[in-house]
């Protein structure tokens, strides 16, 4: 922000002897903002982001808040104001997925991740864009107008800073036209969002379908229910295998309180088509297992193992984001 302060008084002055106008000085200001976000936006394409925990939340990012969130609001032009949130997305174990939502409340803000700067233990950085999509590995960012409430991750790049969003920090929003507005942002706490791990206690309203934006093409399709008395999560894993569709399912049962769900896998094979379709020539062998959470009520944590000794982890995203019609959720 330093040097667009120092352009910024060459304009001022410039202004003052030709008799700009307020507005065009802001809208100048803004130019040089937006200019120097693109340079920005440049060097942070050969870099790696810190820490963005991909498919932990859905693109568009919500604007409703879960668990803690901590506010301010600042004017950020003559005629322009606007209302920050910042909140975390749990994506499971101590992992917390930090958003920034903001929210005009006078005017269009011009918004900008120039504004913001980060602070933690004594280190400082405002090496920051505004992304409005963390799953595609790309670091791109906004910088304009704010016309409608919009939600953000933070995209670091500072090679001599560590943006870590799961520890406590403060977090500046500068503005030209008033005191800028500092939050002070604690330490990530998965006990604060249910279950005491970061991830929701299993139910019903966790059915559905979950599928991961970088991984296009495959899915897991989860109902959690009850047989009798007994409480039930069934999962179908919709994959390949040299390239041929792949279906592996399994089931288990959950006790009322458990907030994860480690399910033996199943891989069949041998059916046919229709009326030639016979039970008796379906062939079901072990394949492995997968560690299932929901760190929210749009995200499903899936950790795989297959017998023959492959794992991973994926972190997928409810295909309705807006849960299911009728069951409220969380």
């Amino acid at each position: 922000m330093r040097h667009l302060q120092i352009m910024s008084t060459v304009l001022a002055i410039f202004c003052a002897s030709s008799a700009c106008a307020g507005d065009a000085l802001e809208q100048a200001q803004n130019q040089l903002k937006s200019a120097q976000q693109q340079l920005n936006l440049t060097k942070t394409r050969i870099t790696t982001s810190k820490e963005i925990t991909r498919d932990c939340v859905p693109a568009p990012i919500p604007t409703t808040p879960i668990g803690p969130s901590w506010t301010f609001q600042i004017q950020t032009g003559a005629n322009a104001q606007l209302r920050g949130t910042g909140w975390r997305q749990p994506c499971g174990a101590n992992d917390g997925q930090f958003i920034l939502t903001l929210q005009p409340l006078q005017g269009t803000p011009f918004v900008c991740g120039t504004e913001i700067e980060i602070n933690i233990g004594g280190l400082r950085t405002d090496d920051i864009l505004l992304d409005v999509n963390p799953n595609d590995n790309v670091p791109t960012s906004f910088c304009g107008n704010l016309g409608a409430t919009t939600s953000f991750v933070l995209y670091e790049f500072d090679d001599n800073f560590a943006f870590d969003d799961d520890v406590a920090f403060n977090l500046t929003y500068e503005s030209d036209f008033a005191a800028d507005a500092i939050t002070t942002v604690p330490a990530f706490d998965p006990a604060l969002y249910g279950g005491g791990t970061g991830n929701a206690v299993i139910s019903g309203k966790y059915s559905g379908s979950y599928y991961a934006v970088a991984r296009n093409g495959e899915g897991v399709v989860v109902e959690v229910g009850t047989v009798g008395t007994r409480r039930v999560v069934f999962l179908t894993w919709y994959t390949y295998f040299q390239g041929q569709q792949r279906w592996i399912v399994g089931s288990v049962d959950i006790t009322n309180s458990a907030t994860e769900a480690n399910i033996p896998l199943f891989l069949t094979s041998g059916g046919q088509f229709g009326n030639a379709f016979n039970p008796s020539q379906v062939s079901v062998v072990p394949w492995g297992n997968v560690n299932v959470q929901f760190p929210s009520c749009t995200a499903m944590r899936f950790q795989w193992a297959e017998n023959g000794g492959q794992s991973g982890t994926y972190n997928y995203s409810r295909g309705l984001d807006g849960g299911l019609q009728g069951i409220s959720c969380p």
